[in-house]
């Protein structure tokens, strides 16, 4: 059972003082090497620890070995602590719990509060962090994993990993962790896409365009922040979005409403717009007014970053008519234009074949 809480206040006190008298010193070790069970130890120094560590620039605690070395320095008995010859000058003097009401700044009674919750521990296993502060070298730091980088030099239609899907204009860059890691999934654009998030309500997905941040609320809406530019533009189809910059909230967007940021006066405004009619490069490259099966199986290679082929060279000259809003998925696109030539497709190890009869064929 534990003793009362000021008691042992008073026997740490007395200990890092050095004016504990031996019967002092006897109980202090006493209730640590008669306690019934380690948990309650083990939690008591624990909650000392954590009610005041936020507000010390003490290393952080190994509990375990912490512990075993207090109990059996408890064992062994107290011996006469000193401090290591590099650290005896340098090292400032532990600080105790005032015996008077006097306040104490801040600092000071993190400091005391610390002092009463660790002396122990400082001084019962002989300078446990300073010593090992000595002998263990710094961490070596931990190798971060290369972020995805995905630059356009042509519209592209790209799925991450999360399941969301961009557009990405020509000449632009964007740019994620691996598996978009992280409580949040953050990303970097260079340039201007269009997005499509799917929800996920415990990870916000957030969009570093250059000065602006922005969160998205909704789903769908387009970003236009090249490098150069002397504005950045940020268009809502649909949800809505939290723009920010470095200093303040600038707004939320909502549908056919379009954010206009000036980078050098750090100002923005929103203006109504007709959202589909300014998204009108999404659709590049998939209007199709009788182009020939080959033209436009190599406009989709190069859009979804698959190889396409034919398993019947006669299909390639057959004449299609289609038109996309430059949003539909690979398998969407597919299907729509092997319909026209009642033609059929399958995908693997990720390349696309056409199969079917030629245009001339019966």
């Amino acid at each position: 059972m534990m003793p009362d809480q000021s008691r042992i206040q008073f026997l740490l006190q007395q200990y890092t003082a050095g004016s504990a008298s031996p019967e002092e010193t006897r109980e202090l070790f006493g209730w640590i090497r008669m306690a019934d069970d380690d948990a309650p130890l083990r939690a008591y120094m624990l909650g000392l620890w954590q009610q005041t560590a936020p507000n010390t620039e003490f290393p952080s605690v190994n509990w375990d070995d912490m512990f075993s070395s207090i109990v059996h320095r408890s064992q062994t008995g107290p011996k006469e602590y000193v401090a290591p010859a590099a650290t005896r000058n340098a090292s400032k003097e532990i600080p105790v719990l005032p015996q008077s009401h006097t306040r104490l700044d801040t600092r000071g009674r993190a400091w005391r509060m610390v002092a009463a919750g660790i002396a122990l521990a400082i001084l019962a296993i002989g300078g446990y962090w300073l010593t090992r502060s000595e002998k263990t070298p710094p961490p070596v730091a931990q190798q971060t994993t290369a972020p995805v980088k995905e630059y356009a030099d042509h519209t592209q239609h790209l799925v991450l990993p999360d399941g969301s899907t961009v557009i990405l204009h020509k000449g632009s860059t964007l740019q994620y962790q691996p598996g978009l890691s992280g409580n949040n999934r953050e990303i970097s654009l260079d340039g201007e896409a269009y997005f499509d998030i799917k929800p996920d309500l415990s990870r916000p997905f957030i969009i570093l365009s250059h000065k602006l941040k922005t969160t998205v609320l909704g789903t769908a809406f387009n970003i236009k922040a090249f490098e150069n530019d002397k504005h950045i533009t940020v268009t809502v189809t649909q949800g809505k979005v939290k723009v920010e910059d470095e200093r303040k909230v600038l707004g939320i967007v909502l549908p056919d409403k379009r954010m206009v940021y000036d980078i050098q006066t750090a100002t923005a405004y929103q203006e109504g717009v007709a959202a589909g009619k300014t998204l009108d490069w999404v659709r590049q490259d998939v209007i199709y007014e009788a182009k020939t099966f080959e033209f436009i199986a190599g406009k989709i290679s190069l859009r979804y970053q698959v190889p396409v082929k034919f398993d019947n060279e006669a299909l390639k000259n057959c004449l299609i008519t289609a038109s996309f809003s430059g949003t539909e998925s690979l398998d969407e696109m597919l299907t729509v234009v092997c319909t026209a030539r009642n033609a059929t497709y399958t995908i693997s190890n990720g390349t696309v074949t056409i199969h079917g009869k030629g245009c001339n064929d019966h």
